[in-house]
């Protein structure tokens, strides 16, 4: 039980903080419910910390539908569940808690082809001080270039034959 004490504390924090900027009390009443559901799934399950495979498996047994991450369509049940997790897992990785919504797309995955070369554009921006607006900006249009290639199961040595 004391093994989860980390999870238990950023739940508490999670509450706490939706009550401090105002969410509707309804609202905290139904993250409290899904949230204590959720320690009692890990206690069942003997898991001792929070991670995404837990949280899916969670949502897997109290919905019934299997995902492959936290993105995508869902119903009314399955939106309602994800919400506080998702308001967790932000907590746990950030400190805070933020709105945000549910992605209906899959994250982006880097071709692996392409991965270090994306990896030093990232890099890239950060060393010369680029605004996070502007970072945003261009990664959009790199990754729907790399997106492209990918399908066109394109590789560096037909882009350096055919410059653009």
């Amino acid at each position: 039980m004391n093994q989860l004490r980390k999870t238990r504390d950023a739940i508490n924090s999670v509450l706490r903080i939706m009550a401090e900027r105002e969410y509707a009390a309804s609202t905290i009443k139904v993250h409290r419910g899904i949230l204590n559901s959720l320690i009692k799934f890990m206690e069942k399950n003997h898991y001792t910390k929070m991670e995404e495979h837990v949280g899916i498996a969670y949502i897997k047994e109290r919905t019934g539908v299997t995902m492959d991450g936290f993105w995508g369509r869902g119903n009314r049940k399955l939106n309602a569940a994800l919400k506080p997790l998702q308001n967790l897992f932000y907590y746990l990785d950030n400190g805070d808690l933020s709105f945000f919504m549910r992605s209906k797309i899959k994250p982006f995955q880097c071709p692996p082809a392409f991965k270090s070369e994306y990896q030093l554009l990232q890099k890239e921006y950060r060393d010369r001080n680029y605004a996070e607006a502007t970072i945003v900006c261009n990664n959009n249009i790199v990754r729907r270039l790399l997106a492209f290639l990918h399908k066109k199961k394109s590789n560096l040595q037909m882009i350096l034959r055919h410059p653009i």
